[in-house]
């Protein structure tokens, strides 16, 4: 993809005709940031950086609008230190990270603070892993759960929490976007009980 005509119009501004990087590759990701010295101290010098924007992002939320050399919207959204949005990242050391790249970036649920102070600038969110649903359907257990792009997942069980004895029951590969995914355990008698976690490797 080019991103020659690719700009910031509103937050911050930047134009990447004349950045760095002009041009990604499929799931390549690009870095725009506000001092390129300060952050290779902070983060390292091996990251794709195309540049450093000029203006701010105002703490008390403000819009960031991103067009492309027609001036088409590309993104479009406002950000705010409240009214549902992430409270660790109004300055408690987290950033803003958004979770589902084609969901709704006006949406504060599909925003988190990192859960690395800093942020892990150039790499994917990393999201908890939690179970929305588990129910059972005769011998077969479904246990459901909402999984974020760029991120693989391994469930385990254990038949008791004492022994500190997990299996692998399943693994799940990366994928391209946020989506639910659902593992499935085939509960032969007899058994009494089972624990499950989920993990991210």
């Amino acid at each position: 993809v080019s991103l020659i005509g690719v700009r910031f119009i509103a937050g911050v501004t930047f134009d990447f005709s004349t950045a760095a990087i002009t041009n990604l590759a499929p799931a390549q990701r690009v870095l725009v940031v506000a001092n390129e010295t300060a952050f290779a101290c902070r983060y390292g010098t091996n990251l794709p950086i195309a540049g450093a924007y000029a203006g701010h992002l105002d703490n008390k939320g403000e819009q960031v609008r991103l067009v492309d050399a027609w001036n088409n919207v590309i993104l479009d959204f406002t950000y705010y230190p409240a009214a549902g949005w992430p409270t660790a990242a109004d300055g408690g050391g987290s950033s803003l990270e958004v979770l589902d790249v084609n969901g709704d970036y006006n949406d504060p649920h599909n925003w988190q603070a990192s859960l690395i102070p800093g942020g892990t600038p150039g790499s994917p969110a990393i999201v908890l892993p939690s179970f929305t649903s588990v129910f059972q359907e005769g011998t077969q257990l479904h246990l459901r759960f909402q999984a974020a792009a760029g991120q693989t997942y391994t469930l385990h069980w254990s038949e008791g929490l004492r022994t500190g004895q997990w299996q692998v029951l399943a693994t799940v590969p990366e994928g391209a976007s946020t989506r639910l995914e659902e593992v499935t355990d085939d509960l032969a008698p007899p058994t009494p009980q089972r624990f499950y976690r989920l993990a991210t490797p």
